[in-house]
This record gives structure tokens, sequence and C-alpha cells, in this order.
């Protein structure tokens, strides 16, 4: 897995988010990008193999909007019913 640069920081930058899902997800493809294997991704993550293979398929379709885009939206939302 190769990421350009450009998106690579923006990985870097969600891996210290408050949001546990931008963490978890931007620190997996970072790993993997870094060169190490979906099974030792899994074990790091305590998640299945299956769920890092739908992550890296979800980013590859979406790019970095698959690691933020349900916060967004929840967010979005939450905005909307404080108004």
């Amino acid at each position: 897995m190769e990421i350009k640069k450009d998106i690579l920081e923006k990985l870097k930058e969600l891996k210290n988010s408050q949001c546990k899902k931008e963490r978890v997800h931007s620190h997996a493809l970072l790993l993997l990008n870094s060169g190490r294997g979906i099974k030792e991704v899994a074990e790091i993550f305590d998640v299945t193999e299956r769920s890092i293979y739908n992550w890296i398929k979800k980013f590859n379709n979406d790019g970095i909007s698959s690691v933020t885009i349900k916060i967004n939206l929840l967010y979005s939302h939450q905005l909307l019913m404080k108004e």
C-alpha cells in the first residue's frame, strides 16, 4: 500500500484526533503504508483481518473521507439539532 505524501500528512494529523475511529483507522493505514502486514495490523488493533481489508477498500474508494466522513456527518447532525 502506497499513500501520497499530502494524504500521509493528513493521516498523521488524524492519528492524534479526539475521535477513536479517526485515530485507529488513520494509524492502521499509516502502519500498512510503512510495510506492516494485514494480520499484524489487525492484531495491534484487536480487529479482524476482514475489518482491515474493509478499511483499505473504503480508503482506496473514498480517500481521506473514509476515515472522517461518518464523524463529519454526525457532527453536522448535532449542529442541526442545536438550531
